[in-house]
């Protein structure tokens, strides 16, 4: 069952005080780059993995082998958080679209955050692994930026290998629609 989430009401209370970056956490599948497309659609500026390799590479597997895509989503990530902090001194609102699968790397980036002056606000979609199997299987059939495929082989390792956040501000959405 999905519930729905009140988005409009999330907004105004983020943005109080600007300039704010929301962190995406959560498995492939689980709705990070549909949850940020809506934070986009309210002037947030987005930052994507996904969408930096496509623009730059492609797509793996179709444009590049896939042993290169470690390289790349390094590559892409040190690009991105590059952009962090003059976005934030300009007073921008982001939405940093990345997994966030371990504890260490999303301390790092609230660091960054919060010396940049931003408030960091981090979304955990909480969303059962047989639903993640559904949505990835129909992403999975699809070409564009944001479908990159996930195995069920890989999504078992990125389900096991999560490290659900707990105790670090988090807000916990389960298995949402967002309702307008």
């Amino acid at each position: 069952m999905l519930n729905t989430f009140d988005f409009d009401g999330f907004i105004k209370r983020i943005t109080k005080n600007p300039p704010v970056a929301v962190m995406m956490c959560g498995v492939s599948g689980s709705g990070k780059t549909t949850f940020s497309k809506e934070l986009e659609k309210h002037g947030f500026v987005r930052l994507s993995i996904d969408e930096e390799i496509y623009l730059s590479h492609g797509r793996v597997g179709v444009d590049f082998p896939a042993h290169l895509l470690e390289k790349y989503q390094n590559h892409a990530e040190e690009k991105l958080k590059s952009r962090i902090q003059p976005l934030l001194s300009e007073n921008k609102n982001l939405v940093i679209d990345f997994s966030f699968w371990s504890k260490e790397k999303r301390t790092l980036y609230k660091d960054i955050i919060q010396k940049s002056g931003g408030k960091r606000h981090m979304v955990y979609l909480s969303v059962p692994y047989k639903i993640l199997e559904k949505r990835l299987n129909i992403r999975n059939n699809q070409l564009h930026a944001n479908a990159v495929h996930v195995s069920d082989k890989t999504l078992k390792k990125y389900y096991e290998n999560f490290q659900i956040p707990s105790g670090e501000g988090e807000i916990v959405i389960k298995n949402y629609i967002i309702e307008r």
